[in-house]
């Protein structure tokens, strides 16, 4: 769920996220509402708790695919700003973008909860997120123009910086606050989306 679009991947090599962003970016998240619109009816003879059951899957999924068209019609909007302050689309110029968009969110969330640890300040936010590049001097960036500035600024959160999967851990306690595992019923109509929608076969019984 990465982004092969600052690597100059071929089309062809895509990431899932770069799938959902630049191929049929609608139609994924219709089909997701779709599918889970049908499914609110539970099949003849089901009894009246595999009926609630269905109901309440259903309406979940309803709900996510509602975020994720959502998602779709602030990108629409959010975006064109974001290509005027940056300078292009996010495929020529993917740093500002981070940059710009870490920026609006930290101002956002610092807007609902002032003087939260998470992001200190706006000005340093993005560089949680690996903005802030140098040369690389760790063996897996050297040679690369791409290593992760931490320590460009103060201000950070108290956590471990450290490429240790001590570190790991300490950054995901700490930004991964959602990161519970997403319910069996959901990852099914995602990936049965994923087959309805990019799959070959099922072009044509797409409406």
């Amino acid at each position: 769920m990465s982004s092969g679009v600052p690597r100059s991947y071929a089309n062809s090599a895509f990431y899932w996220s770069d799938m959902f962003h630049y191929r049929k970016t609608y139609q994924f998240p219709w089909e997701l509402y779709r599918q889970a619109r049908a499914g609110r009816d539970a099949p003849d003879g089901a009894t009246d708790e595999e009926r609630e059951s269905s109901r309440r899957s259903a309406e979940a999924r309803m709900v996510f695919a509602l975020g994720w068209i959502s998602h779709c019609a602030t990108d629409v909007t959010g975006h064109a700003w974001t290509n005027a302050k940056t300078g292009g689309p996010y495929r020529l110029h993917w740093q500002r973008h981070h940059l710009v968009e870490s920026h609006m969110h930290a101002h956002n969330y610092n807007g609902l909860h002032g003087g939260s640890p998470y992001y200190a300040e706006c000005g340093t936010s993005a560089l949680h997120f690996r903005i802030a590049f140098r040369p690389g001097a760790e063996p897996e960036y050297v040679g690369r123009d791409d290593q992760p500035a931490y320590d460009y600024f103060t201000g950070f959160p108290a956590y471990d910086l450290s490429r240790t999967a001590v570190g790991q851990l300490s950054g995901h306690q700490f930004f991964d606050l959602d990161g519970q595992p997403l319910p069996g019923h959901l990852c099914t109509a995602l990936t049965d989306a994923m087959r309805r929608v990019y799959h070959p076969v099922y072009d044509a019984l797409i409406p």
